[in-house]
């Protein structure tokens, strides 16, 4: 079982460094795209020591939350992925997730070879249709401001926007941005991108493209029976548009879950991490 990690990072290089080295396994490999408003000299520094496992992608992006940025980075990490070798599954995750679990874990839980993903019909109540049927136009992206935004889409959506199901022939579909994937998928992901260069199009003016893009490909795959729930988990709080920072009180309830990583960890305070690398990382059956 060889595994792809697919890391977006962009801030606390000590932090993703030693995520790295939990993640580093023989025949696993470490790829990790740093958003490009960031320096990446401090990143190359502290994973130079890493350099067989884990590899800095020279192609970035300036990533906007909610924007296609995150699907363009995405999308690189899966490209110098499959350019590098052969995996059996890809693993994507932020520069604020870290097991919880150790890594044998993960490898006996994908030896049951299903696609890792949440992702269920839309609408849903925190994912309406209005993402798919109104054209969206990112502020950080544009630099525009508040005024301009409304003044650009309302321009931009003078035009009547494409229906997607009739356009794509695909029933949209919509879950959290993190997900595992086996290499027939994410060779599916890429072939329809490839061939339909229209969807990236439409993909690009959508708000909060990545809880959509890979969720409806994979939704409308080869073995949507094959789909179960995400392998990463957060806290959250209901009305909040961001999961909650991580702490020694509500972890038990993630440890409780059928799930490999936490998201989001304190980038600045290790003690929790020691914690978890000296219980939960060292024990090795599929609870």
């Amino acid at each position: 079982m060889k595994i792809a990690f697919l890391v977006l990072v962009h801030k606390a290089p000590e932090y993703v460094e030693r995520l790295a080295r939990v993640l580093e396994s023989d025949g696993d490999q470490i790829f990790i795209h740093v958003d490009k408003a960031v320096d990446i000299s401090s990143f190359q520094i502290h994973l130079s020591p890493l350099k067989r496992s884990t590899h800095l992608l020279s192609r970035r992006y300036a990533i906007a939350w909610g924007g296609f940025s995150m699907i363009r980075a995405t999308n690189a990490l899966i490209e110098a992925a499959v350019c590098r070798g052969t995996f059996d599954y890809f693993c994507l995750l932020s520069g604020q997730c870290f097991p919880i679990r150790p890594l044998s874990w993960l490898k006996q839980v994908l030896a049951e070879g299903l696609d890792y993903i949440n992702c269920q019909p839309m609408p849903q109540p925190s994912k309406p249709m209005v993402r798919l049927e109104r054209r969206m136009v990112n502020v950080k992206v544009t630099g525009l401001g508040p005024r301009g935004k409304r003044i650009a889409e309302q321009l931009l959506n003078l035009i009547p926007v494409q229906k997607f199901q009739t356009t794509f022939g695909l029933a949209p579909h919509a879950g959290s941005q993190w997900w595992c994937l086996k290499r027939e998928t994410i060779e599916h992901v890429r072939n329809y991108r490839l061939r339909h260069p229209a969807y990236d199009r439409f993909m690009k003016w959508t708000h909060i493209p990545d809880e959509m893009y890979y969720q409806t490909l994979v939704a409308n795959g080869q073995a949507p029976e094959r789909i179960t729930g995400s392998l990463t988990a957060s806290v959250w709080i209901q009305g909040k548009e961001s999961p909650e920072v991580i702490t020694r009180s509500n972890l038990s309830g993630l440890l409780r879950q059928k799930v490999f990583l936490a998201r989001k960890f304190q980038t600045d305070d290790f003690s929790l991490l020691d914690e978890l690398e000296s219980t939960s990382l060292s024990a090795s059956s599929v609870n």
